[in-house]
């Protein structure tokens, strides 16, 4: 597992044209001679101080993390963490990109330790997602964890949900490669691979109420499934 601080982020952080070509203030960190996608960074807040996420916590987090799901030490050989000295311009306090990086992005206030403790759980299940259970459509494990979860956005293999920005409704159709995606921030959570990430968090996490979140709770068998994976 690589860490990289915050001033080791810092020199990432860069004007870049965006998608619609207008140029944004970006990270995009670069390893082992790579370019990884950009996060856009908050312009707005950059003359107040900065909290960041306390890295012994979220190291003692990860270690407690492993204690509880073996293959996670595996997956960690391939994971870098960052620590964004600037916020999103999203506001997320975290991304997962890949399932082999994750961004802890500051806030301009103090980081309560109960958030830390509740996100890099969360995070941690999107990458153990990524890395054991694929969300792809021929992959028998991620159909079996629907099937577990008794999804609502069901197994049909023909279906996905996209978010059309013009009725702000999600729509469904056709994609070839992946079961049930979205795009939309509102529809959080009717991605099957957050209910995912709330799982692992739920279950192996140190904070486990299920108040937080409109996701059904999962059952014991949800548990054993996660426990089953492998590489």
């Amino acid at each position: 597992m690589k860490i990289y601080t915050p001033e080791e982020c810092k020199d990432w952080i860069k004007y870049k044209p965006d998608y619609d070509g207008i140029n944004r203030l970006q990270f995009s960190p670069i390893e082992d001679g790579k370019e990884y996608p950009s996060f856009n960074v908050n312009l707005v807040d950059f003359n107040r101080k900065q909290f960041i996420h306390n890295p012994e916590r979220i190291q003692n987090i990860i270690n407690n993390l492993c204690e509880r799901l073996p293959q996670l030490n595996k997956i960690l050989d391939n994971v870098s963490i960052y620590f964004c000295p600037y916020p999103a311009m999203s506001y997320p306090n975290a991304e997962v990109w890949n399932d082999k990086h994750l961004v802890l992005y500051s806030r301009t206030t103090q980081i309560p330790s109960c958030m830390t403790e509740y996100i890099i759980p969360h995070e941690f299940g999107h990458i153990v997602q990524g890395a054991l259970c694929d969300d792809r459509r021929d992959n028998d494990s991620w159909r079996e964890y629907l099937r577990l979860r008794n999804a609502p956005f069901g197994l049909n293999k023909d279906v996905y949900i996209r978010y059309d920005e013009e009725t702000e409704k999600s729509i469904y159709g056709d994609k070839e490669d992946y079961l049930c995606l979205y795009n939309s921030p509102k529809d959080w959570d009717l991605k099957p691979t957050e209910w995912f990430a709330e799982d692992f968090r739920h279950f192996f996490g140190n904070i486990n109420s299920w108040e937080l979140t409109t996701i059904p709770e999962p059952d014991e068998k949800v548990r054993e499934f996660i426990l089953s994976l492998n590489n």
